[in-house]
């Protein structure tokens, strides 16, 4: 893969993990923890699925820092990270409704 390729793939893909993390994840799990999980607790088992997605965005974070630019580690946990979270969004999507 051409460099001009890897960094607009790395640029997107930390793009929308962070813009993931911050349009979704981050407000699902302070409205979680404001509601102190719903009416028997069970919002409060999301806890434990969110709080590791929402870790995922130190990596895209990493990313906009001048010495992590051209990483390709960061690349592939970007990736992996972008995946998770496409996934769990739409499975979160299905049975959460804020």
């Amino acid at each position: 893969m051409s460099l001009k390729k890897l960094k607009k793939v790395n640029i997107l893909t930390a793009t929308f993990s962070f813009l993931l993390n911050v349009i979704y994840f981050l407000p699902l799990s302070t409205s979680i923890i404001r509601s102190d999980g719903g009416p028997f607790g069970f919002g409060l088992l999301l806890l434990f699925l969110t709080i590791p997605l929402n870790l995922l965005i130190i990596p895209a974070v990493c990313f906009f820092i001048p010495k992590w630019k051209d990483s390709e580690y960061l690349l592939y946990v970007n990736f992996f990270a972008l995946i998770a979270l496409i996934l769990c969004f739409g499975f979160f999507k299905s049975i959460v409704c804020l």
